[in-house]
């Protein structure tokens, strides 16, 4: 791996006495971040506090990201405190990486305080932004916030992407708000954004909790047709679909349709196909 590369040349230069400076720390850590290694990355951002190297945004930016994409908010928040004692100023991507690191462990109200902290220093929003701060809202079970970020979004005329509908979806979906995740499958197509798996998968998912197993099939279809991988969640939600209103013949085509893709079944899958079968007739 690469941040394995970078950390045998750091000990190659130690060996060779090479001076270690802020640049060659720097592309390590950034190693470090692509592998998600947050405990040697935050190791080398002390050492060059210790030995009073240069530190840019870049460098926390990129320490925050580490220990964001291993869910230790706690630690990104350190790291952010320590960047903000500093002289050095965040930029937008420094925000972004915060908000992912809430976002990741599960904090939305900490994630909508850093969103809070990006307005007040008046930094220019991305979609990257709003992306993470309604992903949050979706493992807090806050759909009503994640519409209202989307609603600042649209005033604030920043890009909406599949992405940004996606996190939508889920939040939609996870809250059990099946018609507001239908309602925003389709306006995401009125504004011409391609759905991608995400996308139909939780709607197919939506449509098995309305019990609308016509539609469910119906946008299981429209998947297939866009040429689109169908995966275990779009499988899944579809079979269940063919349980509850006892379509057994459309879920053992379900289950050839299975075979023949990448997806590995489980008991789920078969459980459901077994119970579409008792409750269908011929």
């Amino acid at each position: 791996d690469q941040w394995e590369h970078a950390l045998q040349l750091l000990v190659v230069m130690t060996w060779s006495k090479v001076e270690l400076n802020s640049s060659v720390l720097s592309a390590a850590i950034s190693a470090l971040d692509k592998g998600s290694r947050w405990q040697p990355a935050l190791e080398l951002l002390g050492l060059m506090e210790q030995n009073s190297l240069e530190s840019h945004t870049t460098t926390f930016s990129t320490a925050i990201s580490a220990c964001g994409a291993q869910g230790e908010w706690e630690k990104a928040l350190q790291v952010f405190s320590a960047m903000l004692v500093s002289t050095l100023q965040p930029d937008l991507i420094t925000f972004n990486a915060v908000i992912s690191a809430f976002e990741k462990g599960g904090d939305w109200e900490k994630a909508l305080w850093a969103l809070g902290v990006v307005v007040q220093s008046k930094a220019e929003l991305d979609t990257v932004t709003f992306g993470a701060a309604i992903s949050a809202c979706e493992k807090g079970g806050r759909w009503e916030t994640a519409l209202q970020l989307l609603n600042i979004m649209a005033h604030s005329l920043i890009e909406m992407s599949t992405i940004t509908y996606n996190a939508i979806l889920s939040t939609c979906h996870a809250c059990g708000e099946w018609e507001q995740a239908l309602h925003f499958f389709g306006v995401m197509q009125t504004r011409r954004l391609q759905p991608d798996t995400i996308s139909y998968s939780v709607a197919i998912g939506a449509c098995d909790k309305g019990g609308k197993w016509h539609d469910a099939l119906r946008v299981f279809s429209f998947m297939v047709h866009a040429n689109l991988e169908p995966d275990m969640i779009a499988f899944s939600a579809a079979l269940g679909s063919c349980e509850k209103s006892g379509q057994w013949v459309i879920s053992l085509q379900l289950l050839n349709v299975m075979t023949q893709s990448k997806v590995g079944m489980n008991a789920t899958i078969f459980k459901a196909a077994v119970g579409a079968c008792m409750e269908g007739s011929d």
